[in-house]
């Protein structure tokens, strides 16, 4: 199995505890997080590889997409996860003058059922972001008990990995 590093449970950041990375731990934890990356990211973001993403701009702002163009398009995006064994059910709605669309389905992955529910919106649409107050103090300083340690895993993010050419 492939272990990643483990996101929060928001998808939006790394989980760190007493100054360590947090890995994923099952199959389920590392598709929750394939997919959550994958449905949140708009395709052609990624410089690296720009067919990565779910979000298609030009199909869903297409005017005249429906929603069972929608479902067949997401249906086989979930089914190319090499993780999914099968998927079990699958429900969406989609708000034509909003363009939002909603899903929810539940897959097969490592011999157990999980069921996901996933809100795509479009550009613009205010999304609310989780509140910092429970990382942050008071002056806004992130609590890391060793600035030396994550100095470290910062050094080797954003240098050592990004310079090895076999990493990218």
């Amino acid at each position: 199995m492939a272990y990643d590093f483990a996101l929060d449970s928001d998808g939006g950041d790394l989980v760190i505890s007493k100054g360590k990375f947090g890995f994923t731990q099952t199959v389920r934890e590392v598709l929750r997080q394939r997919m959550y990356i994958t449905f949140r990211t708009f395709k052609g973001e990624w410089f690296l590889n720009t067919n990565f993403g779910a979000y298609d701009k030009e199909l869903f702002l297409n005017k005249g997409v429906t929603k069972e163009v929608l479902d067949s398009y997401f249906i086989s995006i979930i089914n190319n996860f090499p993780e999914v064994q099968s998927l079990r059910s699958f429900d969406a709605t989609y708000d034509v003058a909003s363009r939002v669309y909603s899903m929810t389905f539940a897959v097969v992955a490592d011999g157990t059922t999980g069921v996901y529910k996933i809100d795509l919106t479009p550009p613009g649409v205010e999304v609310a972001y989780p509140d910092p107050s429970g990382i942050f103090d008071v002056d806004n300083q992130c609590d890391f008990p060793d600035i030396d340690q994550t100095n470290a895993y910062y050094e080797y993010l954003n240098i050592t990995l990004a310079t090895d050419k076999r990493w990218l």
